[in-house]
């Protein structure tokens, strides 16, 4: 069978991949055209079955059509909508009792077989998987507007089956990116221009107390920490905003800063970022539609706001967002891509690079604006409104798109490439720690498949900044603190960042190991590893996920070929970068162990004809990011990184010698370990084995 694309059939409501049943009581209105299951015009048929309660039958802004029972599953992952502004990871061995409307579900079976589902945006209608309570599954199709049914034919959902899961989500994130006009992949995008330099967000620093003086502080306690941030976002609070009403949120006044906290605007502190502090990169945050409130109606009265209640929803939790005094308060832009156009015009006249675009997921609710307006279509409006705003004004892919786990959101990014891939950092809050690296990985299996993953902001000094900062590390996404002008701990800041402020990274989003999507009965339930490689080598982390206990040791076990992107070898080099490097093959043991910081990395190198394997930098929590490349030379190797250090690597010999560019370096070689290493500051580096 082919490992991502296994031949479909659909027959008398049966869906068969390569000839096995994958789904059995689909309802008779699917069709199959490829791999995309088809809805017929349901404007005028009744649902199949009823919405729940609440719902109005067949004039209802939902309905409910039967994909039937999935077939031989004894595990499912995936993400629901935990609200309208975050996905929630979701395990369990039943998808027919999924509690929540899922945007992907990865189903494994008990011959071997994975399939993949993913529901898809068609006509004026969002689309989810629920579950039906009696071991089935149901495709979930809402407008988001209370006036407005589901209708519309096109492709509702993708189906995919292999007995490879990595290659299985590529095939199919290839497909679907074909089908939705809208989509990009992530890897057919440039990156943001300031994600390999290390950053500061105001955010936990100074919440909405910034101005321009604690910015210009903030920078001058890194400068003494001999830190070297390369771009900073002014977050929420330097804005002109109405005045507090209570049980209204906060809407925009204008589009010019606050001058009691920042005198002059915006430009002097940008300026100053920049000259006197070397700072590439100034972003500054926002809202797409004001503030979370919205607009001042009688301000922006040329953009023709209008005041948007929130509506119902059958399956997505509305109350974490929403407090009963705020259901009437969001005031959203009618001309989206003249209010995007002038403020972003704005900000670049001040000196600004790019934005962090926060609350999208206000989005959930902005159908309401008149009785023919759908979600996907108005979120269509304002993401294209956006883009376009973007590279009008010069900022490119400089675009953090935040509070937005909407699929349509992600789907809607021609040029965006970067997106929040969990709720914050939340520094008061243990427990969050561990879910945090959990929602992140998560997010990056599918969805980090069309944009980059954001893993937000951390605090150097804080009791899990190191554990923060290792995720990072790995995580295939920016690096940037929050930290108060006394809280820079530049130990754990030098272990993600070189020196001169670059980030080493991964090419793309980091995911969960394979035993942690799919963990066995044995497994310890505290233990998550995420991995990530590049064309070089390869990460396992391991992090105790459950940070609101008690310390005890946490262990968990996978093998080299559980990393997606290592490449192919025979036998795999393993280091933590402390103890001895140990040799196994693809289907080898690896144990990784917690220890007191709760997390453990290691790194996991092929071996080059039985002798060599390059680590990249040692005393970076993810050594391999580094590595360019590794090649055969005659003699021996030559090695790029992206930086220097100490250079490690595993050498079954001792080497003859080590260059870095044309200069012959010194080294250390200890032939019980075979573990070399040599102090560059090259990006070159060549390993003689032999004259």
């Amino acid at each position: 069978m082919d490992s991502g694309n296994a031949e479909l059939s659909l027959s008398a409501g049966v869906l068969r991949a390569a000839g096995v049943t994958v789904l059995s009581g689909l309802d008779a209105a699917f069709s199959l055209r490829g791999g995309f299951l088809r809805l017929d015009d349901v404007a005028a048929a009744p649902p199949s079955s009823c919405a729940r309660r609440g719902s109005r039958a067949a004039s209802a802004p939902w309905r409910h059509d039967a994909l039937g029972r999935a077939e031989r599953v004894v595990a499912f992952v995936g993400q629901v909508q935990g609200s309208p502004f975050w996905f929630t990871p979701v395990q369990g061995s039943d998808p027919g009792r999924l509690d929540g409307a899922a945007a992907w579900l990865l189903l494994k079976r008990s011959d071997g077989l994975f399939v993949f589902l993913a529901p898809l945006p068609s006509g004026n209608a969002s689309s989810y998987i629920v579950g039906s309570g009696n071991g089935a599954l149901r495709l979930y199709r809402a407008t988001g507007n209370d006036a407005l049914a589901p209708s519309g034919s096109g492709r509702v959902l993708y189906v995919a089956a292999g007995d490879d899961p990595w290659v299985l989500l590529s095939t199919a994130a290839r497909a679907v990116s074909r089908a939705l006009p809208a989509a990009a992949l992530r890897e057919d995008k440039p990156p943001p221009a300031f994600a390999d330099r290390l950053g500061w967000c105001t955010w936990n620093a100074f919440y909405l107390d910034v101005s321009a003086a604690k910015i210009v502080e903030g920078l001058a306690a890194f400068r003494r920490s001999d830190v070297r941030p390369g771009f900073v976002v002014v977050d929420d609070g330097w804005q002109r905003q109405t005045p507090p009403v209570p049980g209204v949120r906060r809407r925009l006044a204008a589009f010019g800063a606050d001058e009691s906290k920042f005198p002059g605007g915006l430009a002097p502190v940008v300026r100053e970022a920049k000259r006197h502090f070397g700072l590439r990169h100034v972003l500054a945050w926002l809202t797409p539609h004001g503030l979370p409130g919205g607009i001042d109606p009688a301000a922006f009265r040329r953009y023709r706001p209008a005041a948007v209640p929130p509506q119902r929803d059958a399956h997505v939790p509305l109350e974490p967002v929403l407090r009963p005094a705020d259901a009437r308060t969001t005031v959203l832009p009618g001309d989206w891509r003249g209010f995007l156009g002038d403020r972003f015009a704005e900000l670049r006249r001040a000196g600004v690079d790019g934005v962090k675009a926060d609350f999208q997921g206000t989005l959930f609710f902005a159908s309401a604006r008149s009785a023919s307006t759908s979600r996907p279509r108005e979120i269509a409006r304002m993401r294209s409104a956006l883009e376009a705003a973007a590279a009008d004004a010069g900022f490119g892919a400089n675009v953090i798109t935040c509070m937005a786990h909407l699929p349509e959101i992600w789907y809607h990014a021609r040029q965006c490439n970067l997106s929040r891939g969990s709720d914050d950092f939340f520094p008061d809050i243990p427990a969050s720690h561990g879910a945090h690296i959990r929602a992140n990985a998560f997010t990056g299996l599918w969805f980090g498949r069309f944009m980059g993953v954001d893993w937000d902001m951390f605090q150097s000094a804080h009791p899990f900044g190191d554990y923060h900062a290792a995720a990072r590390a790995v995580s295939g996404g920016p690096v940037y603190t929050a930290d108060t002008p006394g809280g820079v701990d530049a130990a754990v800041l030098r272990r993600v960042a070189f020196p001169d402020g670059r980030v080493p990274r991964f090419p793309q989003p980091a995911t969960p190991a394979l035993r942690s999507l799919f963990p066995e009965a044995e497994d310890d339930p505290r233990a998550f590893v995420i991995v990530n490689a590049n064309a070089c080598a390869g990460c396992a982390a391991l992090f105790d996920a459950a940070t609101g206990e008690p310390l005890r040791a946490v262990r968990a076990t996978i093998r080299p070929r559980d990393i997606p992107g290592v490449p192919d070898a025979e036998r795999y080099a393993v280091w933590n970068g402390l103890g001895t490097p140990r040799l196994v093959a693809p289907d080898g043991a690896v144990v990784l162990s917690s220890g007191r910081r709760r997390f453990s990395v290691v790194t996991v190198a092929p071996v080059r004809d039985g002798r060599f394997a390059a680590f990249g930098l040692a005393g970076l929590h993810a050594p391999a990011a580094v590595l360019k490349s590794v090649r055969p030379i005659r003699g021996g190797y030559a090695v790029r990184l992206s930086g220097g250090g100490r250079f490690a690597a595993w050498c079954a010999s001792p080497p003859k010698r080590v260059l870095a560019g044309r200069r012959e370096i010194p080294f250390s070689h200890d032939t019980r370990t075979g573990l070399l290493f040599a102090d560059v500051t090259t990006g070159t580096l060549t390993v003689r084995l032999f004259p």
